[in-house]
């Protein structure tokens, strides 16, 4: 069968000993990402299809036998030719896992001349694919590729493709997140969860891949030939001391260039590389007694440390607390020479998430600066607006103060969950340290200091009793209102909006229906807000007159006489307690 510029596959008969596509495919996502890969994603690059293969198979399709996914490797070509024995029957498609009929939906990953990811959705039950993309861009070139593959995965019947509504789904605002934003597109739609979310999620989803990933990852120091290197037990042999490493202390991991010293120096830049590789992954004696330092500090030492507390030095403090901790759990817990006791652990851990909560004046200044138009940046930082240097910064910072905000809420989650799982004499002993940290830091404040202190803690007092106190009384003037036009107009009268839905609101009233269209064939009867100034007629009944309407038959007198009630009601009013 040949193929179209616009289809993927064709059949060629002489490759029947060829290794099957969906073989290969379904094996190489069962393989780690490498470094290389891992790197590109948590710098904010491109992704590559079998990253993105890799991603939405373990994130969306493993484990549900309801769901498969097109890999992505069909549109990088545009002939495929090694199909193996199977290739003669309909359904030839590189899925993952291998193809079934039990599907119910499919994930199919576009990629638009490696410049762009877009994301369809198949239903097989409906014989509907949805394709949604996250610039808005048309589906044209792709619309007959698509066409072709859901076909291919319906036995052959046609499905419909249409685009997701602009509305229904996020806008992608910058130029390197369409990856990402297409895994947890696919991950959100199957799981029934909100499609709306922006560029910080998509920053803190390539953090939370790199950080799964990267445990799997062989070491990142590369050597064409390991043979030569072996692993040696840290009891069978030391490290040779010299000017150089005699301070070092033993790590997992020791390697030495195995046989003669013929072949270390054949291979004298390998030796030279897990060398240097050693160096910068074992702690020297003195690193040794300054983290020991460093884990027992607290925030408010950290700041007289380093003699000034502002947004940007607690920041930094975080990210040092972070990464005492990330070598306290990499680079000691299999070491035998220097191990730091589960207190020392545990004194670090406490500090880090006491130290990460953002203060509340600088969440008010996050929140002040997410807010804050292109303009206001502008006059803030006292730069010209006409300059594509001024929208760049404005962009970059808007992004920093929400990877900020995202980072605090995360925080703040995880805080509130610890201290849930706490037992009550925990909680005693939590609270009692904290009284005692916050009175230690209240006596090194001066006296301005701690009035200053007290005057906001008054005033926040009174604006939250102030704030209670006008809510209420909203609510009792509405009522009064009410009840006073009530009794001055009893008649009834069509309320609109807010009173029904909120007590703050007060509700609007449309008055009487007692405007007549001045039109002779209308005579309809109208509300006064729907009069327009100047005209006597109404456009919702007979567009000012404009509609003719036909001449109206009289009434016969039997039916005539049923318009008449109100008159002919008041004689017999009480008639119907004598009968």
């Amino acid at each position: 069968m040949a193929s179209t510029q616009n289809e993927i596959i064709t059949v060629d008969d002489d490759n029947a000993d060829d290794a099957r596509l969906d073989e290969v495919v379904n094996n190489a996502v069962q393989i780690p990402l490498t470094m290389y890969s891992l790197n590109k994603v948590i710098n904010r690059q491109w992704i590559d299809d079998a990253t993105v293969d890799s991603l939405i198979y373990k994130d969306v399709i493993e484990g549900h036998d309801d769901r498969l996914m097109v890999s992505a490797v069909v549109w990088n070509q545009s002939r495929i030719e090694s199909w193996g024995h199977d290739r003669r029957t309909p359904n030839r498609l590189p899925t993952m896992p291998r193809y079934s009929q039990t599907f119910t939906k499919a994930v199919i990953s576009v990629n638009n001349d490696n410049s762009h990811w877009s994301l369809a959705i198949l239903d097989k039950n409906t014989k509907l694919c949805t394709y949604y993309c996250t610039i808005r861009s048309r589906i044209g070139p792709n619309l007959q590729k698509l066409k072709l593959i859901c076909r291919l995965l319906c036995d052959g019947e046609e499905c419909e493709v249409v685009e997701a509504p602009a509305n229904s789904f996020l806008l992608q605002t910058d130029g390197y997140n369409c990856g990402p934003m297409i895994c947890m597109l696919a991950y959100r739609i199957l799981n029934n969860e909100s499609l709306s979310f922006g560029t910080a999620e998509a920053n803190a989803w390539r953090q939370e891949v790199y950080n799964y990933y990267r445990p799997f990852v062989a070491n990142s120091t590369t050597v064409e030939q390991d043979s030569y290197l072996k692993i040696i037990d840290e009891d069978a042999k030391k490290f040779q001391s010299d000017a150089t490493t005699n301070v070092k202390k033993g790590m997992k991991r020791k390697t030495e260039i195995s046989d003669k010293s013929v072949i270390a120096r054949k291979h004298a830049k390998i030796a030279e590389s897990v060398k240097n590789d050693d160096e910068n992954m074992i702690l020297l004696s003195d690193e040794k007694v300054k983290l020991e330092n460093e884990v027992k500090e607290d925030f408010i030492s950290f700041c007289n440390r380093k003699k000034k507390e502002n947004a940007k030095i607690r920041l930094h403090s975080i990210s040092r607390l972070t990464e005492i901790n990330r070598i306290v759990k990499e680079g000691f817990s299999s070491s035998n020479d220097f191990e730091l006791e589960s207190e020392t652990i545990k004194t670090v851990q406490t500090v880090e998430d006491d130290s990460k909560e953002i203060s509340i004046d600088f969440e008010k200044k996050i929140e002040k600066e997410l807010t804050e138009t292109f303009e206001q940046f502008c006059k803030r930082k006292k730069i010209s607006k006409k300059t594509s240097k001024s929208k760049n910064l404005y962009l970059s910072a808007v992004q920093t103060v929400e990877q900020k905000m995202v980072l605090n809420i995360k925080q703040k989650e995880a805080k509130r969950i610890s201290r849930a799982n706490l037992s009550e004499t925990q909680k005693a002993v939590e609270n009692e340290t904290t009284r005692e940290r916050m009175k230690e830091h209240y006596e090194t404040l001066g006296d301005a200091e701690k009035a200053n202190k007290r005057n906001r803690a008054k005033l926040n007092a009174r604006e939250r009793r102030s704030a209670l106190s006008q809510t209420e009384k909203l609510v009792e003037s509405n009522k009064v209102k009410q009840a006073m036009r009530n009794h001055r107009n009893p008649q009834n009268l069509i309320a609109a909006g807010g009173k029904e839905i909120d007590d703050n609101l007060e509700a609007h009233y449309l008055g009487p229906m007692d405007q007549i269209c001045s039109n002779e064939n209308c005579k309809a009867k109208h509300f006064k807000a729907e009069k327009v100034q100047g005209k006597t007629t109404f456009y919702s009944c007979c567009q000012h007159g404009k509609t003719v309407l036909p001449k109206q038959k009289p009434y016969p007198e039997a039916l005539k006489k049923l318009f008449d009630l109100r008159t002919n009601l008041l004689p017999n009013k009480y008639s119907f307690k004598k009968s």
